[in-house]
């Protein structure tokens, strides 16, 4: 039976990445805290964290498949993004390598790690990354650590693009507003936004174990495969397919003038310095918001890994609209 070691499995992604393996094998996770509110008891937990490399090295041993999904998505300085987001990925790469086992893993990067889109055409991996965050600077250089190991260790890397879906409280961010009447808009209304439902990202994961292992050359696009959906909605039609997955009116939408995002991502800044506690809306983050349309190809991914969504827009928005319904979120 393959066996599976997941780091990141207390995450949005990695549950629903625990719960799929554990139907073709025996998985692993690395938690900073066991619990079992999560997992069932057939999940193996091993306590420690990825900038830990004692427990690093007894968390790789013996496994077929190593999927890395922990990342910071939010942090106080670029510090706090560099040390779990590009450390993290030495660490782990260098436990790999030292314990001599023929793994493959699969990192989960991000579409933040190449940059926006520069035109109205999607952005596809053979392009020169440009990333234009703290987060997605670190996301690439997550990748750029496991290429030194390239050589030794074998890695794909899956750049995800929006990932939505059940369990997501991320995108719950989304559909508030719009289920209150209000529909804004960050960027310009005829930018393109790449998503992906995370029921399909999970089966893409899945596919890139066997696709190209990643080069150590950093021009080179071998191994990195874009995961989007095929409908990439522009901004000012995303709302009305919330909408309409939340059987709510349809509401005409409004765009935010950048100073007015600006002004709102330094506010919340302020507020994460003050009270110690990191916001996912930051400078940073409107900064990324601002830069460009977030779109990206997905034919490499069907052409080479032969991937095939199953979930489409509308219908994953209706789910996960249901699902933030039955919590009472919504």
């Amino acid at each position: 039976m393959t066996r599976f070691l997941v780091t990141g499995g207390t995450g949005f992604i990695g549950q629903h990445l625990v719960n799929r393996l554990q139907q073709i094998g025996e998985v692993r996770c690395l938690v900073r805290k066991p619990t079992k509110n999560i997992f069932n008891s057939d999940v193996e937990q091993i306590r420690g964290d990825i900038l830990d490399n004692d427990c690093l090295h007894d968390a790789v041993k013996g496994m077929d498949i190593i999927f890395h999904a922990a990342g910071a998505i939010k942090g106080l300085s670029a510090k706090e993004f560099y040390d779990t987001n590009v450390i993290g990925c030495r660490n782990l790469a260098a436990a790999i390598t030292k314990s001599s086992t023929s793994s493959t893993t699969v990192y989960i990067s991000s579409m933040a790690a190449g940059g926006p889109a520069t035109a109205s055409s999607p952005r596809t991996e053979s392009e020169t990354p440009h990333p234009v965050s703290t987060y997605g600077r670190t996301k690439l250089g997550g990748e750029y650590e496991f290429r030194k190991y390239s050589d030794n260790i074998r890695v794909t890397v899956v750049r995800p693009a929006v990932v939505y879906g059940e369990g997501d409280l991320s995108s719950l961010e989304l559909f508030k507003p719009i289920s209150t009447g209000a529909n804004y808009i960050v960027g310009s209304p005829e930018w393109k936004m790449s998503l992906i439902n995370v029921h399909d990202l999970i089966e893409l994961l899945l596919l890139s174990v066997d696709g190209e292992s990643l080069a150590s050359d950093q021009n080179s696009s071998q191994g990195i495969y874009q995961a989007a959906g095929i409908e990439a909605p522009r901004l000012d039609e995303f709302g009305y397919l919330i909408a309409d997955a939340l059987d709510v009116p349809r509401a005409k939408p409004r765009q935010i003038p950048k100073y007015i995002t600006r002004c709102y991502g330094a506010f919340f800044s302020l507020i994460s310095l003050v009270t110690r506690k990191p916001n996912l809306i930051s400078i940073d983050k409107t900064r990324e918001l601002l830069s460009g349309p977030w779109y990206i190809s997905n034919e490499k991914a069907i052409r080479d890994l032969k991937f095939k969504q199953k979930v489409y827009l509308s219908d994953g928005l209706k789910a996960a609209s249901n699902w933030y319904k039955e919590q009472g979120w919504i």
